[in-house]
């Protein structure tokens, strides 16, 4: 049987809680960080005090985490999160490849008002030069709302074998079966937690080559695996009567934009000015993934900077 048969899917009770493209170290994330580029939280982070523990739900918690994530094959970023069941339905590309995740345990960290939540933090006296300058720069903006972490996780590749109509059963490798593989495919495919790779890693020198399909391991005893990661919009109006709206944009359902607004001091003019800050709804999988593989997130702002503004 399948380790993943007594699994619940990964993603059951947090659904917009999507898998991030690589385990990061404990508090890369939390909740109400504002990001310019979340694959680089350490160098664009704001990290704010604006919120409080009873913003927080923290009821979803869940022992034994398993799931089952797609590799991409140019970068090795996870790309899909699965879930921990069985049986898993075929990709429709050939060739895809598995990694299968293993925790003790998983928490997600969410907000009981996730708008309420992001007006105090857009207001935080901190926040306010921070937006000032996203604003005038045409920077995106992204708002993280909900973190899942995991403790004590492993990753290894895994092997899918047919089971019929259409799907798969998934198998973690074991570690010694790697060590039979070619050096190539142990490097594309190889365990990346653990004693065994960290006595593997240390053979080599310590180092791991970069052409392997994982991240190096983050060394810490809780990782953060998924978020919940809202994209936003920071424009200066001139006043509110004359500011975005775009109540016909949606986005997954839902209104494009939910908008507040910010009273900021600008040092160049010596005056307030109005910002509007727009929150939009949950990145979904695909477009986490896709975020991961952009090479510079700014020469794709700008085309959607354009079409906002004739909204």
């Amino acid at each position: 049987m399948s380790v993943m048969a007594s699994a619940v899917p990964a993603q059951s009770n947090a659904p917009h809680c999507t898998l991030l493209p690589r385990p990061y170290p404990t508090n890369t994330y939390k909740t109400g960080d504002l990001l310019l580029d979340p694959r680089d939280p350490s160098s664009t982070l704001l990290r704010t005090k604006a919120l409080s523990p009873r913003d927080h739900d923290d009821t979803r918690m869940t022992a034994y985490y398993k799931d089952v994530a797609t590799i991409s094959p140019s970068t090795g970023n996870f790309t899909r999160s699965l879930g921990g069941a069985a049986l898993i339905r075929r990709p429709r590309r050939a060739g895809t490849r598995f990694c299968s995740i293993s925790a003790e345990k998983s928490s997600v960290r969410a907000l009981k008002d996730p708008f309420g939540s992001f007006e105090k933090t857009v207001r935080a006296p901190e926040a306010g030069s921070w937006l000032l300058r996203a604003a005038l720069q045409h920077k995106p903006v992204y708002w993280v709302a909900a973190v899942r972490e995991v403790t004590n996780a492993s990753y290894s590749h895994a092997v899918a074998n047919d089971a019929g109509n259409g799907l798969l059963n998934v198998r973690r490798t074991s570690f010694s079966e790697q060590q039979q593989a070619q050096d190539a495919e142990e490097d594309e495919n190889g365990d990346v937690d653990g004693e065994a790779m960290r006595a593997k890693m240390a053979a080599r020198g310590g180092h791991r080559r970069r052409d392997s399909a994982f991240e190096e391991p983050t060394f810490t005893k809780t990782d953060v695996l998924g978020a919940e990661i809202r994209e936003c919009r920071v424009k200066v109006v001139q006043d509110t009567a004359t500011s975005p709206s775009s109540p016909t944009a949606t986005r997954g359902g839902m209104p494009r934009w939910r908008w507040t607004y910010v009273s900021v001091a600008d040092p160049q003019k010596g005056e307030e000015v109005q910002l509007a800050v727009g929150m939009g709804a949950p990145l979904d999988q695909e477009e986490v993934a896709d975020l991961w593989e952009e090479a510079d997130l700014n020469e794709e702002e700008e085309e959607e900077w354009e079409e906002d503004d004739d909204e």
